[in-house]
């Protein structure tokens, strides 16, 4: 992955990383519109079930509040990204993706950024596509 879909707002932040770390990414403009109502977030949350994941509930309750400072997906299961990410929507992922562009020191940071906003360009597609009245 060399490309990182990124709205205008993360697009700055990004543009303020050094030189070094920024070398060999670029950016596409994220031109996705279709983020999720509360109410479709609200859906989602109640239809998930992390009871055998308490990191997951962590990560939840963390981006449900924007309290994302030191907040890592490290120890939540590969298997389980997937389940997570929809739940939290594009939103969620918007927030985490925020995060990590104040955070981001390393090329591993970035592969992480380009992963979380290949997920949430993948959701604003998939939810352009269908109705979330």
């Amino acid at each position: 992955m060399d490309a990182i879909y990124l709205n205008e707002a993360e697009k700055s932040l990004f543009d303020k990383l050094p030189e070094s770390l920024k070398e060999g990414w670029q950016t596409e403009e994220e031109k996705g519109t279709a983020y999720e109502s509360d109410e479709v977030l609200k859906m989602r949350r109640k239809m998930a079930s992390f009871v055998d994941f308490p990191q997951v509930i962590k990560v939840l309750v963390a981006v449900e509040k924007g309290e994302t400072q030191g907040l890592s997906l490290v120890d939540i299961p590969e298997g389980i990204l997937p389940e997570l990410f929809f739940t939290i929507g594009a939103r969620g992922l918007e927030v985490l993706i925020m995060r990590l562009l104040a955070d981001a020191k390393t090329d591993g940071d970035l592969e992480g950024l380009a992963g979380l906003a290949t997920c949430r360009h993948e959701i604003l597609e998939t939810n352009s596509s269908v109705s979330l009245v």
